[in-house]
């Protein structure tokens, strides 16, 4: 209980401190504790399903199989953060991130977008 409270503090937080909406907060936050939570029992091997004799026959080729080419680069975070999920999908992450934010505040095309969210009877 005192974990489920400490993480929903930061919806609350956000919806106080930046007037973002609370339900887009909580659905990302949904998000980010599954991954961390995928991300920490990923190296317990009596969590997957192979070790308990079940069959995979119903499950989809792993991207590796299917489509190796379709794997994004792991330069080594992998090794570094001890984890096969971490891949270069993070500097791409921060990348379009910090493009967006140009976007926004720096041209006549994110300014318009935000008076246009600004004001309520224009967003309508």
């Amino acid at each position: 209980m005192i974990g489920g409270a400490i993480w929903g503090i930061f919806p609350g937080l956000f919806k106080a401190l930046f007037n973002v909406h609370e339900v887009i907060t909580s659905i990302m936050c949904t998000w980010i504790g599954m991954f961390a939570v995928n991300l920490t029992i990923v190296n317990l091997s009596q969590m997957l399903a192979k070790d308990w004799g079940l069959a995979q026959m119903d499950r989809t080729a792993p991207l590796a199989t299917a489509n190796p080419s379709a794997i994004l680069p792991k330069l080594g975070l992998d090794k570094l953060m001890e984890s096969s999920y971490m891949n270069i999908g993070i500097f791409i992450a921060i990348g379009i991130a910090i493009i967006m934010f140009i976007v926004l505040h720096k041209t006549v095309f994110g300014y318009e977008l935000k008076a246009c969210g600004y004001n309520r009877n224009a967003s309508v």
